[in-house]
């Protein structure tokens, strides 16, 4: 978990070695990502999600769906 400077946050988590390794999406985003906006996108054995200062439980949130959907985009359900 990283803040980024805009305010905000990244979460990255390395699926290298597990079931859902090959999964790749691209980006795609709900809301401004300055504000409370939030964005999601998985490649390179890697699970990212980003977004505002307030928007950490929803990336959270995000990355449990991903896991327990079998790798879908959790914004496209």
């Amino acid at each position: 978990m990283l803040t980024t400077d805009n305010p905000g946050w990244h979460l990255q988590v390395d699926l290298f070695d597990t079931d859902l390794e090959d999964i790749s999406f691209p980006v795609h985003i709900v809301g401004d990502i300055d504000l409370d906006g939030y964005g999601v996108r998985c490649e390179n054995f890697k699970f990212n999600a980003y977004g505002g200062a307030r928007s950490l439980p929803q990336l959270i949130a995000l990355f449990r769906k991903f896991v327990e959907n079998g790798g879908k985009n959790p914004l496209l359900d």
